[in-house]
């Protein structure tokens, strides 16, 4: 197999950490890195917190984007609390509402092509995925992902499956595939959680999350209790 490329984040995190060593100003904090939203010309951080962008080391148009992990320098608080950045790394972020179990007249067709998640959190009102994948494209495009929730059952604990339907990219078949020939490709999906969240009886929930990967018949990822009221609300 190709070297494995490394997750997102982490390569994102490395080229800014060259940049910032390289330069001596008045920058507030090197190498944030942050889930956003782009209003107009800035980024409103799942914190609450604007971003204003005033350098950029990065060719991006703001107009084709929506939700967004950026990776930035702060330079300055700005007037308004919040700050002056220069912008060295964006990309998409997909957003997907949740499916409803109890609203497929056959829940088994959702995909399940193999997928691995590495990481997930609560902020800005999303519940954040970071997942991968080997595949030959890339794993934010071409492909459909999306968060089956359980809702046929009488548990406490909120159950979702992360479904993947690669379209006929991912590494599935050792008879008729070359491994070689698959990277591992890694991206990020934010689900909308105000439907979930209503149904609970308080902030703080138990939730459990399960995924097919390939040696095992499904990984499964639980959170203890969540408060939603704390999570994701730490300014730098």
């Amino acid at each position: 197999m190709k070297n494995s490329r490394k997750l997102f984040l982490t390569a994102f995190a490395a080229v800014t950490v060259l940049l910032g060593s390289c330069q001596k100003d008045s920058t507030l904090y090197y190498n944030d890195i942050c889930l956003a939203v782009v209003q107009g010309k800035n980024l409103l951080t799942d914190y609450g917190v604007l971003y204003h962008i005033e350098e950029m080391n990065c060719e991006v148009s703001l107009d084709t984007l929506d939700r967004v992990i950026v990776v930035s320098d702060l330079l300055s608080r700005s007037d308004d609390g919040g700050y002056n950045i220069r912008l060295n790394g964006i990309a998409r972020v997909l957003t997907r509402e949740v499916v409803r179990e109890a609203d497929l007249a056959d829940p088994s067709t959702m995909g399940s092509d193999p997928v691995n998640i590495n990481n997930l959190w609560f902020s800005g009102g999303f519940l954040n995925i970071q997942y991968s994948m080997l595949s030959k494209g890339r794993a934010d495009k071409g492909r459909d992902i999306d968060l089956l929730w359980e809702t046929n059952t009488a548990s406490d604990t909120l159950k979702f499956t992360f479904c993947h339907n690669s379209k006929g990219d991912c590494y599935n078949d050792p008879l008729q595939q070359n491994l070689k020939d698959f990277d591992l490709h890694s991206a990020y999906v934010s689900i909308p959680c105000s439907v979930f969240v209503n149904t609970t009886t308080g902030d703080s929930f138990p939730i459990r999350l399960k995924w097919k990967w390939y040696n095992t018949e499904s990984g499964q990822y639980e959170f203890p209790l969540v408060d939603l009221e704390t999570s994701g609300t730490v300014e730098k």
